[in-house]
Parts: structure tokens; C-alpha cells; sequence
């Protein structure tokens, strides 16, 4: 999903605005796209309550390489130090700042999205490209435990509660293949 298409997403989708709504358990929320701060610099999405920004969104699709996921990790750095400034005199004190992008990014990219430093108080908004639901997820909780050993296979660092049958079938037929399990047949 391009970052068109998961903005689309984040303007066009009621069952996905109602997600977003419970996950961050407030109700009600406008959604204003392309909300511009100082120095023209201007985030994907705020989210707004009673004319206050409860939360500012960065949107990456899964067509980027490691330069503009970087990119957008420095744009939420720089929300938070909106966030902390009050800069436009409007950010609620609770204001959430994500980077968000499709689950597809962790597995149609090179590169290793917990292999990177994240502002603290920020989190990552990740999109279900089949069912567009969010999962968030604070990564300098979530991946400051992860660790990669030599000859260990990662299918996924998040949870199995979106799979379908069809993909756990190939995730059984991958274990079969890399470690030559014996299948008996009864």
C-alpha cells in the first residue's frame, strides 16, 4: 500500500476511523489532513477534539527505502518537539504523535524496522493492508527486548491475532521446510 492509498484510508474508511477511535478511546475525532506548523513543515494527519490536536501523523506506504523511513522517524522527532513547545498553541498536553505505515512495510522492505532509534513518547501506528485495522505499538518498549541471534528466522514481531489459516499453512510448511521435519501420516 502506497502512501496515498493508507491516507485514503485514514480519510475515506468509517470502519477504520471507528478502530482508530477505540484504540486511542476517544470519540468524536476530526481528521485534518495536511496540517502545516512553522518553517512549512506540515504533518500527514492531526487528529483533533474540541479544537485541540490530541495526536499528529506521519504516513509512510511500503514503496519507501531505509532514507525516507529514516526521514519519517526525524518528522515525528520533530512533531514531539511541537508537542513539547505547544508551537501552535493548540497541542493537547496528552497529544500522541505516530508514524504510521502498512503491516505490509515490515515484510516487502530491506530493511529492519526494530533496528532503529525512536523518539520516547512516540509511537508507531501500523495499518492491516487486508482489514485496515491499527495496531499500536510503542517501539522503545516493544523492540528494546528483541534480539537476533545467529541461524534465527523472525516470521514476525507482532501478533498472530491477524493471520489468516492460509498464512499460518505457509508458516507450518516453512518450519517443515528449514528444519526437515517429519510429517506422519495417519
Amino acid at each position: 500500500m502506497i502512501e496515498n492509498d493508507l491516507k485514503q484510508v485514514f480519510i475515506g474508511n468509517k470502519f477504520f476511523n471507528q478502530e482508530l477511535e477505540n484504540l486511542l478511546g476517544i470519540d468524536n475525532l476530526s481528521i485534518i489532513p495536511e496540517v502545516q506548523f512553522i518553517n512549512g513543515i506540515s504533518a500527514d494527519f492531526c487528529l483533533y477534539k474540541d479544537n485541540s490536536i490530541i495526536s499528529i501523523i506521519e504516513c509512510k506506504g511500503d514503496n519507501i527505502g531505509v532514507t525516507e523511513y529514516v526521514r519519517g522517524i526525524g518528522q515525528i522527532m520533530q512533531y514531539q518537539y511541537f508537542k513539547e513547545k505547544n508551537i501552535s498553541g493548540n497541542i493537547s498536553k496528552d497529544c500522541k504523535v505516530f508514524l504510521s505505515f502498512p503491516n505490509s512495510i515490515m515484510y516487502d522492505c530491506h530493511f529492519d524496522i526494530t533496528k532503529f532509534s525512536y523518539p520516547l513518547q512516540t509511537e508507531l501506528l501500523i495499518i492491516n493492508n487486508d482489514n485496515y485495522s491499527p495496531i499500536r505499538i510503542n517501539p522503545n518498549i516493544e523492540y528494546q527486548n528483541i534480539q537476533r541471534q545467529l541461524n534465527t528466522l523472525q516470521i514476525s514481531p507482532y501478533y498472530f491475532r491477524d493471520i489468516r489459516i492460509s498464512e499460518i499453512y505457509i508458516i507450518l510448511l516453512e518450519i517443515v521446510k528449514r528444519y526437515k521435519v517429519r510429517i506422519i501420516q495417519i
